[in-house]
């Protein structure tokens, strides 16, 4: 048995997003490789494995200051660290915890995206030069590009790895609902067009009906939450609001029937992968995308669902329409692209290098 994988991931709640599926996937991969999960206070997941223990520990307002403090300890005990959601913070905390340079095969980064500052390079060449045993990967050449040219080391192109729940894309179903997921609601995943969407249905008399994921206590950063609001506002009767936090089983089924809108910002998803994607299509779920994203080249790839260049009300309605009059041929493409993808993205690739 290799030494345990302490994986810090102070977000994890729920079974809802990325954040639980990345996690999950690396866990379905491991059978006998202990993972030690540093999960948030109110994580109330169960992975029913023996090797995977869950440690509820991060309070969100004090997770950083809580993370230096653990990598601090672990780091003078030589354990190994893997963070699964990488960037300049985690980046920071292991430049700050650790005097010396790490060891070698004691620090993992996955870093999924970053945003090319001269600032943010300047810091990362800082780092890769001070901690040259850092083994840092990124799901896209973009990514490993920026990293290797900061001087890193051990840079890996790993694909983002996917978790495929057994009833995820097994059965057809019929068109049921427009579905937008994930709490988080940011300006930059398109939340204010989704809004625009609902309120052209509402004054259109539509009877599409639409499922959103939404913060019951409303904590949105100010350029999204007069949206939040906004929509709240429309009454429209054909709307259902879930919650942020599901279980994974009801997570999976709100894609079932359904055509998921990803009218994210093309400049910030470029070629950011995007967790909501790959679950919906792992749960044979179609699309609406705006063109020049990663989502977007998913979609064309597997046509699996629309491509608009524009997030207006009118263009997007036409979308759903078109998805709409022939569902089952664009679900069962979207069911196709997942299962190709979940192979493809399968975690042992990753766990083979946490674990050597």
């Amino acid at each position: 048995m290799s030494t345990p994988i302490n994986l810090i991931e102070p977000l994890l709640i729920s079974e809802t997003g990325h954040y639980y599926s990345f996690v999950r996937s690396l866990c379905e991969a491991s059978k006998n490789d202990e993972i030690i999960i540093w999960a948030n206070r109110k994580a109330s997941v169960n992975f029913h494995q023996s090797n995977i223990l869950l440690k509820s520990h991060f309070y969100y307002k004090l997770r950083r200051i809580q993370s230096l403090i653990l990598v601090f300890r672990l780091l003078k005990k030589r354990e190994k660290i893997f963070f699964s959601t990488a960037g300049t913070t985690e980046l920071l905390l292991v430049y700050l915890a650790a005097r010396k340079p790490v060891h070698e095969n004691s620090v993992y980064l996955y870093v999924h995206y970053v945003k090319k500052r001269r600032e943010k390079m300047d810091f990362y060449k800082k780092a890769a030069k001070k901690h040259p045993n850092i083994v840092t990967f990124g799901p896209t050449r973009s990514v490993v590009g920026f990293l290797t040219e900061c001087g890193f080391k051990n840079v890996r192109l790993t694909p983002y790895p996917i978790y495929k729940p057994h009833q995820a894309s097994e059965v057809s179903v019929s068109f049921d609902h427009i579905v937008f997921a994930g709490s988080s609601s940011r300006k930059e995943k398109g939340f204010p067009y989704v809004v625009d969407f609902v309120q052209f249905l509402n004054q259109n008399k539509s009877n599409f009906p639409v499922i959103l994921q939404l913060r019951e206590d409303l904590d949105y950063p100010e350029d999204t939450l007069p949206h939040a609001k906004r929509l709240l506002g429309f009454n429209y009767p054909h709307l259902k609001i879930l919650p942020a936090e599901l279980s994974s089983s009801d997570y999976y089924n709100m894609y079932a029937g359904g055509i998921c809108l990803q009218l994210y910002d093309k400049v910030n998803f470029a070629d950011r992968v995007s967790g909501v994607t790959l679950d919906a299509l792992v749960a044979g779920c179609p699309i609406v995308a705006l063109s020049g994203s990663w989502i977007a080249r998913m979609v064309k790839k597997y046509n699996a669902g629309i491509i608009v260049e524009t997030p207006d009300p009118v263009i997007v309605n036409s979308a759903v329409e078109k998805i709409v009059t022939d569902y089952m041929s664009y679900q069962g493409n979207a069911a196709k692209g997942g299962r190709i993808l979940a192979k493809e993205n399968n975690a042992s690739h990753l766990l083979n290098i946490l674990t050597r």
